[in-house]
């Protein structure tokens, strides 16, 4: 495609303009900034989780991530679940479908979650914190996985990898458009 340079009438200009827009409501667009955002969330989850939460997590969390790009919108999701019943029946009434890993990586869990910047968040995005004001939160709770390894925990903090995502995405996104444009 010609640079808008080379555009001399007033004919070609609309047909310039008529060809990015073609192009940006492109699948091969829409796939294009799916990769981008992908690379985003890929690289922020790689900075946010430490090497023993990597371990911790044998639910594949990372490579779980989805990317949807149209016309109004970028959707980044992540719905791995953990079955928590037979890690502790007690919890697992409270998550009949499932325990939400992403939510619970996004927030953070118990205390240390509920005591962190990810708390003010969390409350506006319907997620709760199992805080239970008669126990003794300076001692760790025990929980078995689903190996059989035994871990101990006081909770953990939000990682807001998803709210990271998204600001670097909104950060990004004009250069993402300028950059498909440049190479059409």
């Amino acid at each position: 495609m010609q640079s808008i340079n080379q555009v001399s009438s007033f004919e070609e200009l609309q047909e310039y303009i008529q060809k990015i827009i073609s192009a940006l409501q492109s699948q091969d667009f829409f796939d294009y900034l799916a990769k981008k955002s992908r690379e985003v969330v890929d690289k922020i989850t790689a900075q946010k989780l430490n090497a023993d939460e990597e371990q911790k997590f044998t639910h594949n969390y990372r490579y779980n991530h989805k990317v949807a790009v149209n016309l109004e919108e970028i959707v980044i999701s992540n719905e791995t679940l953990i079955d928590v019943s037979s890690i502790n029946p007690k919890i697992a009434a409270n998550y009949p479908n499932g325990f939400d890993l992403a939510k619970a990586i996004e927030y953070g869990t118990g205390i240390v979650g509920a005591n962190s910047d990810a708390s003010k968040l969390a409350s506006e995005r319907d997620w709760q914190y199992m805080v239970n004001p008669e126990r003794d939160y300076t001692k760790p709770w025990f929980y078995q996985d689903e190996n059989g390894e035994l871990w101990w925990t006081k909770g953990m903090s939000g990682k807001l990898i998803y709210y990271q995502s998204k600001q670097e995405i909104e950060d990004n996104i004009n250069d993402w458009v300028e950059e498909y444009i440049d190479k059409l």
